[in-house]
């Protein structure tokens, strides 16, 4: 059997090629896996042609306990449609019958075994799988975890974003990217970033150069990757520009279709940018657990408001 090996951040597990080596060649284009389950039995009002399919322990004991025929019924109904690939995982090698073996090569799918728990390898590979089909951008930029949110920090060149994710890692919170943020979009509409290849962990501070924030800071100074849930973007302060005063409206900006919450933050000389970008971190967690400073204001000067109206209406009927 030919050894194949399958590599991702997280894992890496080995394939053994069992038959239908013609079918190598065959596109992968839906990132999630399915296990056939009831479509052995007939069942295929849910099935998915286009996932690859894992069967386990109980697929296989099922279609042992068939007689030969109906074990080529049961293959042959899904092979025909046209799946893009088998995988077999048991924590025990499983020979297959030279009948499984035929159907297999006869429709060009290859099939792999991967000793293992089912659902371990399942989790393992729906990663792998998310990672080398979901759909990617870029944005230049810095990501860091601030208080485990994801903050994406954007801006023109030279307006200070990586000076202040110095001050910020300084702090104790993390790089993820710096310069060019690699952006995946996950189902469910969720967004990791990470950082190119070349770059990763490195940083430019004008005036000192490249620096390696790992090699300065330590390991707990920098992540892999991370779910974008903040974007900042800082922007010249202009006298006459348009800032958020209040905070009371909420705004959002949109990558790759999904929005994500989005504050604005003007840099001017002696404003300390590190530090309101991790105060914007801190209030969005507040929001992301229901608490609105900005509103709570509002609403209690909206209510002291109410009586002192009607006192000024009082006196104006009595006079």
């Amino acid at each position: 059997m030919e050894e194949l090996y399958a590599h991702a951040p997280h894992f890496s597990f080995k394939l053994s090629l069992v038959a239908g080596e013609a079918g190598l060649n065959r596109k992968i284009s839906a990132p999630l896996i399915q296990r056939p389950g009831v479509a052995l039995a007939g069942f295929m009002e849910n099935f998915h042609p286009d996932r690859i399919q894992v069967i386990g322990r109980t697929e296989i004991d099922y279609l042992f306990s068939l007689p030969e025929e109906q074990q080529r019924q049961a293959l042959a109904r899904i092979l025909s449609l046209g799946v893009p690939a088998v995988m077999v995982a048991t924590q025990e090698r499983v020979e297959f019958p030279p009948l499984w073996s035929e159907l297999f090569e006869l429709a060009g799918i290859p099939v792999f075994f991967c000793q293992g728990k089912s659902r371990e390898v399942i989790s393992a590979l729906s990663e792998f799988m998310e990672e080398r089909l979901s759909e990617k951008t870029s944005r230049h930029g810095v990501l860091l975890e601030i208080l485990e949110l994801g903050v994406l920090v954007l801006g023109r060149s030279g307006i200070g974003k990586s000076e202040s994710a110095l001050d910020l890692v300084n702090r104790g919170h993390r790089l993820v990217a710096d310069d060019l943020v690699e952006i995946r979009f996950y189902h469910r509409g969720v967004l990791r970033g990470r950082a190119a290849s070349p770059i990763k962990y490195h940083m430019e501070i004008r005036g000192v150069g490249i620096i390696n924030i790992q090699d300065l800071f330590g390991v707990s100074a920098i992540r892999e990757e991370k779910e974008i849930d903040l974007v900042i973007e800082l922007v010249d302060w202009e006298p006459e520009g348009d800032y958020e005063r209040l905070g009371l409206d909420e705004k959002n900006t949109e990558i790759m279709g999904v929005p994500i919450p989005y504050v604005r933050i003007p840099v001017s000389p002696g404003r300390n940018i590190a530090t309101i970008i991790e105060v914007a971190a801190r209030n969005q967690l507040l929001k992301n657990m229901g608490h609105y400073s900005a509103r709570r204001l509002d609403q209690v000067l909206s209510r002291r408001s109410v009586p002192e109206a009607a006192r000024e209406g009082k006196k104006r009927d009595e006079a």
